[in-house]
């Protein structure tokens, strides 16, 4: 049958809007739908998104990369300690022979550039201010009725509603996934009783493209470059914590995050705005449904230790965007119960690994034991001195997993 699309992807964030400038690369016929509004300028975003190779490697092929190059910051060493406690490990590009680990990313930069890419693309149809009131599949086709999120919505329709037809559903509408629901698909979530708390500041004494993570009984703390002074300040706190914390001054939050980090980079300075973000772990029973499937948090949202949720993503993209691509150019239906299945069994292993290893740091380094707080540290320790222990961990937070190098992505000198 004629369909309006091929593809109706709900979510225009990082993952959905990267979805359909790939899908649209490849040929596909997108309409996204998103409930906020059209950008207007930069997003009031401070949080620094950490990208690694594998990521990089992927928004070159989406053609975003050229933008966003010259305001990145590339990481070239990794530093992970436990407050209070000995023991350090030590990652750097030497350890797999590489010229960069990754990048640090404005966040509001990142935005920006992938939805100009995705409005300029005459295959895609965008409708903000827009959400899916209701979604069926049937045997040849999925059905869906968009309805107005509030009045700046671009729907012709009657009574605010729009009907579309298209041959997949695609949920990229974040971890608290309407579309997720409608097609059926339940999850299991875990509250870790943490707020990240972001903001940007300033360093006395700059570590030249390292990034640094440090592990607190209340979460983790992240410093992550944004090139000279500045740095992206993530700052893990347990929820019954977090309104004191956001009312503080700046000079007061300033000092308790100084008493947790200490004084490796020296004194903090210039603390840009805070914003909070609660942090829960989730897994959706299945990737796929009929005519849907899951991508990034809509399927798996994992603790921000590591900054593994964005490339986890990202890698779900660069896989629906090969196996969709290939379908449609061979005259298959892109949304064929095999093909789903394909893709599922294609990323399961990938999304299991990346909750484990984040769920594992969150819980293990959230316990107060004496013991517990020795054990750790002797394993940075141990993990320091074990060449095998780093190039695994880096095959897996860098490359995404694959055993060896990418086609690395550098930024310009």
């Amino acid at each position: 049958m004629q369909r309006d699309h091929d593809v109706v992807i709900a979510g225009a964030g990082l993952v959905g809007a990267a979805l359909g400038i790939g899908l649209a690369q490849v040929g596909l016929r997108v309409a996204v739908c998103e409930r906020g509004a059209a950008p207007t300028g930069l997003a009031s975003d401070p949080r620094g998104l950490a990208l690694n190779l594998r990521s990089t490697e992927i928004l070159d092929t989406l053609g975003v990369w050229e933008s966003l190059a010259p305001q990145v910051c590339p990481v070239r060493h990794i530093h992970v300690t436990q407050q209070g406690h000995f023991g350090a490990l030590r990652l750097s590009q030497e350890d797999l022979h590489l010229p960069v680990l990754g990048h640090v990313c404005p966040a509001d930069r990142l935005q920006a550039v992938m939805l100009e890419r995705l409005m300029a693309s005459p295959r895609v149809q965008l409708f903000w201010n827009t959400e899916i009131r209701a979604s069926h599949a049937y045997d040849d086709y999925a059905h869906v009725t968009l309805r107005a999120a509030n009045a700046s919505a671009n729907l012709a329709g009657e009574a605010g509603e729009l009907s579309l037809t298209t041959a997949l559903l695609v949920a990229a509408d974040g971890t608290e996934s309407t579309l997720r629901a409608q097609c059926g698909i339940t999850a299991t979530r875990h509250d870790y009783d943490q707020t990240a708390i972001v903001c940007n500041v300033d360093v006395a004494r700059p570590a030249s493209e390292t990034a640094f993570e440090r592990f607190t009984t209340e979460g983790p703390m992240a410093l992550l470059p944004l090139g000279g002074r500045r740095y992206v300040m993530v700052r893990a706190a347990r929820a019954a914590q977090v309104s004191a914390l956001m009312a503080l001054s700046d000079a007061d939050y300033l000092a308790d995050a100084q008493r947790r980090f200490g004084y490796r980079l020296g004194a903090l300075s210039r603390a840009g705005a805070r914003r909070a973000w609660p942090l829960l772990g989730l897994r959706a029973a299945r990737r796929v449904a009929r005519r849907c499937l899951l991508l990034g948090n809509a399927a798996t949202t994992v603790h921000p230790n590591g900054a593994q949720g964005l490339n986890l993503g990202l890698r779900d993209v660069a896989e629906a965007v090969t196996l969709l691509g290939n379908a449609v150019s061979c005259g298959e239906d892109p949304g064929e119960e095999r093909l789903l299945a394909r893709f599922a069994a294609a990323r399961d292993g990938d999304h299991a690994r990346i909750f484990r290893l984040t769920d594992a740091m969150a819980r293990g380094f959230s316990l107060e034991l004496p013991a517990a707080a020795a054990l750790r540290s002797l394993g940075l320790l141990v993990a320091d001195r074990l060449p095998i222990f780093k190039r695994q961990a880096l095959q897996t937070l860098v490359l995404g997993g694959k055993s060896s190098p990418l086609s690395v992505v550098e930024t310009p000198a």
